[in-house]
Order: C-alpha cells, then structure tokens, then sequence
C-alpha cells in the first residue's frame, strides 16, 4: 500500500506520534512539517520504541531544530521497522506534520531480504616474473583486484635479507643477495577468500656493459649438441673446440663443455684494457692440489697472461702473481673472475671466487696481447695445461668490474648450478 500515511496539526510542547508501523510490515516514508508561523519554532522527530514519548531508545532524526517562518522541513526514505512510530514535537501550536510513503504487506519483511555472499577471491594482477635492483632500494607493487580490502602473505619461499613483503602489496628493500627466488604470494579479501600467485623475484641481472664474448653450454641459443658454441653478445661469432667434446657432457647435472686434460676453445677477439675475465668452472679431482696446471684463459702467447689454476696446489693464479690459498675446490661448480684494473704496466688487479674477491696483484710485469687475436678458453697455447673437468660459462668484459656487479653476476648463475 502507498500514500498518506498519517497528518497531524501539532499542538505546542506535547509529544505527539503521526504514524506506528503495523505489525509484520515495515514502511518506508517520507515527512513534511510546515511551520505556519511568522517567526522561528523548533521541531524535534525521532523512530521511539514508544507512542507519544522520546525515551533513551529513540532515534532522532531531528532534534530542537530551527524552522523558519513559513518554512517546510522535509525528511525522505526514512525506513520504519515494525511497531516502530514516527514521533514529532514542535514548540508551538498551529504546526501541520504529514507522513506519506509505502508500507509492504505481510509476507515481507526487511530480515526475508539476503546479504550477498563473497565467494571469490581477488584477481592477480601482478605477472610471473618479479624484479628489484641488486645493492639498490627498490619497491614492487603487488596488484590483486577485489571489491573489498586486499592483504598480501608469503605462502612459500624465502626473500633474500633486506627485502620485506608489507600486507599492503609492497615488496620493498635493498639487498646485494642477486638472485633468482620463488615465490608463492596470497592475495586475501576481506571475506577471507584467498588466491595464490606463483612467481619469482629476481635480484640484479649480469652485468652487461663492456659485454664483449659470452659463451653458455646450458642455453641452447649458445651451444647444442655436436656443434661449436656461438657468442651471445653478436649470436654470430663461433667458438672451434679443438680435441674437446661438442657432445651434451654433464657435471652434477649441468651441461658443460668436457675437457680431459686435453684441448681448448677458440675464439677470435679484440684484446683491450682494462678487461675481465669470467668462468664457471667444475675440476673433476677430489683434490685439485693432486693436478698441475689448468688454464682457464690464456690470451695466446708466451707473454700474456695465463689465468687458471697454479701448479700442485689449489690456488688461482695470474701467471706468476698466485692469490686465494685453497680457494679452488674439486668435483664443484665455482666461478672464478679475474680482472685487469688499469692501463699500464706493472698492471694491478683482483680475483674472485663465487663472488668473493680472494686476491689481489699489484706488479703483474707481463706483456698483454692487444688487439685482434685468439683466445683460449679451457686451455693453453700448447703447453698441455688443460682443464680435466667442465666448463659452463665464459664471459669477457672490455672493462674492469666492480666487486658488487662480479657479486650480482654469481648471484645470478648461481641459480643455474643448484647453488
């Protein structure tokens, strides 16, 4: 039913109801209080318990508030719950209050309408691969969409230290851990519906300035099986592998180039200083102070320097300047770089394993090779002092490196090896 619902000519100071709310019914109404005066009155309103009274149940909807002269103060859509009453006081007489709206039958009633039921949980947004700067503050933002409030948890996996997932979404902080890390991220509404992201966050990247030669037995855009391995910085430039296996040789699982003592890799380039040199290496001795040399580089003639791994002892060395007392270790992935720090003789540089540096030269009173020539990965210009083990990786730099980006590149292909 709808319309009128009640009028009323107020009289001054008494309490007076214009409409009660029948029961199993509820209203919605709207109300109208002309003040017929030529001066201020007062209106108080209020949903009472009660008919006739306010008492400390009532809810007000006005109270001793300030009609002008001839003025209408109107309310709308005020929703009356059954036996509830529409309760008015005005301060003066000759007052006209109306109340018109809609009142629902019987068989319905405000509890017979549902709450809707949040089922679903949030939408990602956020993709499969996640990245923050290595040694740098840096922030991601997570991006899971749902019409309530979002909060985000790690379900699996670790971040490196430095680094904190807020509820919030924010992954944020400075860490020199470069890496790759799996993650398993909840994105949970306010409902507690929960939907799970899997994704990885990668710290830092190789370093790529000054980039110069890049070989990689586990990336078949580099090397396949029964083929010479292929530069990655051109995609061009072919390394020859002579008395060296070009089948698929493992250690640990990896795929490498096998070397038995004998051999090396080939490659033409453009020698420049500073340099660096970088290579993942596997020797297949328990003890790598049982074995003579083994070459990592050599930069072709007798006079250059031959970086590898000196003599019956388990140190790296550069020629003749030996650093890192049993740094090297046997039937293990490691990386080792050595970098060449200045321009002129006596040369000075640094050496590194797994990121690390662990010596240094400062009188290196060698003749380097410049220019266009040939360089030896794995081995040596015929001097028999060949890796007996694998190699991986190789990369040449036409620069010197800092230690943070030699740390960030370990981090990196550390990944690769299960380390």
């Amino acid at each position: 039913m709808s319309g009128i619902l009640g009028t009323h000519d107020l009289t001054g100071g008494v309490i007076q109801t214009i409409y009660t709310c029948d029961t199993d019914q509820f209203t919605v109404a709207n109300v109208s209080i002309c003040n017929r005066h030529n001066y201020d009155i007062k209106i108080s309103m209020a949903l009472t318990d009660t008919a006739n009274t306010f008492d400390s149940e009532s809810m007000y909807i006005e109270y001793e508030t300030i009609l002008k002269p001839k003025a209408v103060l109107e309310r709308s859509a005020i929703s009356i719950p059954t036996t509830k009453h529409i309760t008015v006081m005005s301060t003066h007489n000759n007052v006209s209050a109306v109340a018109w709206g809609i009142r629902a039958g019987d068989t319905i009633t405000v509890d017979a309408i549902p709450d809707a039921v949040d089922v679903t949980g949030p939408v990602w947004s956020t993709g499969s691969v996640i990245e923050l700067p290595f040694n740098a503050p840096g922030t991601i933002n997570l991006l899971a969409t749902d019409p309530s409030y979002v909060e985000y948890s790690l379900v699996s996996g670790s971040l490196p230290a430095g680094v904190t997932l807020y509820s919030d979404g924010r992954i944020s902080g400075q860490t020199n851990a470069a890496g790759a890390y799996p993650l398993t991220l909840a994105a949970t509404d306010q409902s507690g519906n929960a939907t799970n992201l899997v994704t990885q966050l990668n710290i830092g990247a190789v370093a790529t300035q000054g980039l110069s030669l890049y070989f990689d037995t586990t990336n078949p855009a580099s090397w396949t099986s029964g083929s010479d391995p292929v530069d990655l910085v051109t995609g061009t430039k072919t390394a020859t592998l002579v008395n060296v296996s070009n089948v698929h040789a493992t250690r640990d699982g990896i795929t490498c180039l096998e070397f038995n003592d004998t051999g090396n890799m080939q490659v033409a380039h453009n020698m420049k200083v500073p340099r660096t040199y970088e290579i993942w290496v596997y020797h297949d001795q328990s003890d790598p102070a049982a074995i003579n040399w083994e070459s990592y580089f050599d930069d072709n003639s007798t006079e250059s320097v031959l970086f590898g791994k000196q003599g019956n002892t388990n140190i790296v060395s550069v020629y003749t300047s030996s650093g890192g007392a049993s740094v090297v270790s046997g039937q293990v992935w490691q990386q080792f770089v050595y970098t060449i720090d200045n321009t002129t003789q006596n040369y000075s540089g640094r050496v590194f394993k797994n990121g690390q540096q662990v010596a240094t030269y400062s009188d290196l009173n060698r003749s380097l090779v410049f220019g266009n020539s040939t360089l030896y990965i794995g081995g040596d210009l015929g001097q028999g002092e060949s890796m007996d083990g694998g190699v991986a990786i190789a990369r040449c730099y036409d620069r010197a490196l800092t230690n943070d980006e030699i740390l960030q590149n370990y981090g990196i292909d550390k990944v690769k090896f299960n380390l």
